[in-house]
């Protein structure tokens, strides 16, 4: 339930268990019981957009350029915000592993639009598969499948014998 949830999260993890964040040194000035065990990704929002309006926004508007490395759930969070989606729409956003997305304003900070950088084999996967999420595109993919550059399958040659 809670995995597909907006606002419910799972169970936390004990303030004795290695993970949580009051046992990780770059932490250690904030106070304890305000840091968290476990977090929805409403709590990810309420947490996530301050930071954003008051440190990256000022940023950007200054033409810095800003890179943001982060778990999929505060991108997820971000996203929400920005593009106004429901919370049924939030869970289903799908956020790429590993792969930059970049992210466009106008002159205001008003979101216009975001798009993944990708490797030009990869894009045309995607372009001419759309089944496929980000998430599971890769070279291992391509080569299973035996995509070539323009995206259309092939079969590979039988290299011959070196004599």
């Amino acid at each position: 339930m809670w995995r597909d949830s907006y606002d419910q999260t799972g169970p936390g993890v004990e303030i004795d268990d290695f993970r949580h964040p009051a046992n990780d040194v770059r932490y250690r000035d904030i106070p304890t019981e305000v840091l968290p065990s476990v977090e929805s990704i409403k709590c990810t929002v309420e947490r996530v957009m301050p930071f954003w309006h008051n440190v990256i926004c000022p940023q950007v508007m200054d033409n810095k350029r800003v890179i943001i490395v982060c778990h999929k759930n505060t991108l997820r969070s971000i996203f929400k915000v920005l593009q106004g989606l429901g919370e049924e729409d939030v869970k289903r956003y799908q956020i790429p592993n590993a792969l930059p997305v970049v992210l466009e304003f106008d002159e205001d900070m008003k979101y216009l639009n975001n798009y993944c950088l990708m490797d030009q084999q990869v894009h045309t996967v995607k372009k001419n598969n759309p089944e496929y999420s980000h998430n599971n595109i890769d070279w291992t993919l391509m080569q299973e499948q035996k995509f070539d550059m323009t995206g259309k399958k092939f079969k590979p040659k039988k290299l011959s014998k070196i004599k």
